[in-house]
């Protein structure tokens, strides 16, 4: 079954971005362009209800919201998540 999972991210300020949902974790290394480019290969989004084209964001935006600790929740589907290989599954 398909559901929506929430996503607590983390930036260490270098090039490390923890993802915490589920009682699990996973890390991703890159800069804020490459983590961009990941959020919009999974199909993220920054709020549950409202697109993000509603509010004119960008996922540049949110990477930047993450890294000033504005908002660090972000929304993925079940199915995507789960698919995608990782460099770090802990």
């Amino acid at each position: 079954m398909r559901y929506l999972v929430r996503i607590e991210v983390l930036f260490d300020g270098n090039s490390r971005w923890t993802m915490l949902f589920e009682q699990r974790q996973k890390i991703v290394f890159g800069d804020k362009e490459q983590f961009a480019r990941l959020l919009r290969k999974l199909g993220a989004s920054d709020d549950k209800f409202d697109p993000k084209s509603f509010r004119s964001m960008t996922y540049k935006n949110i990477v930047e919201e993450i890294m000033e600790g504005k908002d660090r929740i972000i929304w993925i589907w079940s199915d995507i998540l789960f698919r995608l290989p990782f460099r770090s599954d802990l």
